[in-house]
């Protein structure tokens, strides 16, 4: 217990806030928060006292356990907690944390998460952020700038703060970018790109960004939104699927469109900060076919400024490439035989130049793979072997590479339980 002097002591009889009940024969200890006590000091005084608890046990403090009258249950834990599991400025009173752990951040903060997690890695999932934390529909996008979450899709809601389809996360609280009229109007976002300075981009259903007409893209730079180019030919005429922006700034659109700022160009184009440009001269300007409906739903660039085009398409640059290719700023290339089947969903590179590709395919340079696999610069393989070479039955539209190497991936993932997102980590990397 922390009384109003910030003092460390056990509550008698039971805990109403038990912290650390998980060590069955250690007498519990209960944190109450008095509402005399200003809560910073509080907070330092738990932080101080983290330290004598390994002195407690060896004065005898954690000894059989006897026998106690179950308290009363009080107010839950939740109520005290951010959504990220740190205790609310000025949250005071008791509490029961008996259906939360406790753990440490690595600045020194209690952290609590609910105890009943099920698997490895459970308790790393935030919880808090279903309504009226979250959103009154889907999210088709994250993107992290800083310490700053965005979002974008399909909500006019967000922890009860009204949005147009896109929003901020500042770990604590929800905001929309923008004001009045400098809000982007008429969205459907499907795609959010950062750039290294903080600039967001947003892709989808726009019609105007902070008051000036955006077609489908817009550009937020911590202040106001404004589109990419001056005149009425300032996008793509066209539907935006992906962005990628690039390490020099360049940003890469993908979708599907035959234009971009008044500039042919098939599927694919890229902003410069300045003017649009195709990818490729001529009819050799962008991914195409004659055989599917085209659409680039996919985009990644490499550290060395490769970028990496992935969707429906059976060329680029006039080269035959199946669903996914790749442009060195100068030419294009397939890779391998490419994909089959629907096609290519997302991309995304790892440090070392791999590859990944996930969407609605069954094969990948002739190798039998579940919607997931690998380019390693030379062939595809399968993430993983025989029947477990991915994620059996539904598309995967949704992946990231961690710094580590790890790949996640989500949706449909009927093998992992139906939970919708799983994770392949490389052999020898946890």
């Amino acid at each position: 217990m922390v009384d109003a002097g910030g003092r460390w002591g056990e509550r008698v009889g039971g805990p109403e806030a038990l912290l650390g009940s998980g060590h069955q024969h250690c007498r519990p200890f209960a944190i109450i928060f008095q509402t005399l006590s200003p809560f910073p000091f509080l907070l330092m005084n738990i932080y101080s006292y983290r330290f004598l608890l390994p002195l407690l046990v060896l004065l005898g403090l954690c000894g059989p356990s006897r026998a106690a009258t179950p308290p009363t249950t009080g107010r839950s834990l939740a109520e005290a907690l951010n959504p990220d599991g740190t205790l609310k400025a000025g949250a005071a009173g008791s509490f029961d944390a008996r259906a939360f752990q406790m753990r440490t951040a690595p600045d020194g903060r209690p952290v609590f998460r609910p105890a009943g997690t099920t698997g490895v890695g459970d308790e790393r999932w935030q919880d808090g952020l279903g309504l009226p934390n979250g959103t009154d529909g889907r999210v088709r996008a994250v993107v992290q700038v800083g310490s700053d979450i965005y979002i974008g899709g399909e909500f006019t809601v967000v922890g009860n703060v009204p949005a147009n389809g896109v929003a901020k996360w500042n770990g604590t609280t929800w905001s929309v970018p923008g004001t009045g009229a400098a809000v982007v109007s008429r969205v459907n976002i499907v795609a959010l790109a950062a750039a290294a300075n903080g600039d967001v981009y947003a892709g989808g259903e726009i019609e105007q960004g902070g008051g000036a007409r955006s077609n489908y893209l817009a550009r937020w730079n911590g202040t106001a939104w404004n589109a990419l180019g001056t005149s009425v030919t300032n996008s793509v005429n066209g539907f935006i699927h992906n962005l990628a922006v690039a390490g020099n700034g360049d940003v890469y659109v993908g979708g599907f469109f035959n234009q971009a700022g008044g500039v042919a160009a098939s599927n694919v184009a890229k902003w410069n900060g300045t003017t649009w440009s195709a990818l490729g001269a001529g009819t050799a300007n962008g991914v195409s076919s004659t055989v599917v409906n085209v659409n680039v739903s996919a985009l990644a660039v490499a550290s060395n400024g490769d970028v990496y085009v992935g969707g429906a398409f059976t060329e680029a640059g006039g080269v035959a490439a199946r669903n996914v290719a790749k442009w060195n700023g100068t030419t294009w290339s397939a890779l391998g035989t490419g994909i089959n089947d629907m096609g290519v969903g997302e991309l995304a590179v790892a440090g070392n130049g791999d590859v990944y590709a996930s969407g609605s395919f069954s094969q990948a340079g002739g190798v039998a793979v579940n919607h997931v696999a690998k380019w390693n610069g030379t062939t595809w393989s399968a993430l993983g072997t025989g029947v477990a070479n991915g994620a059996n039955v539904g598309a995967v539209f949704a992946m990231a590479v961690a710094g580590n190497g790890d790949v996640y991936v989500g949706r449909y993932l009927k093998e992992e339980g139906n939970n919708n997102v799983s994770k392949w980590a490389r052999p020898g990397v946890r």
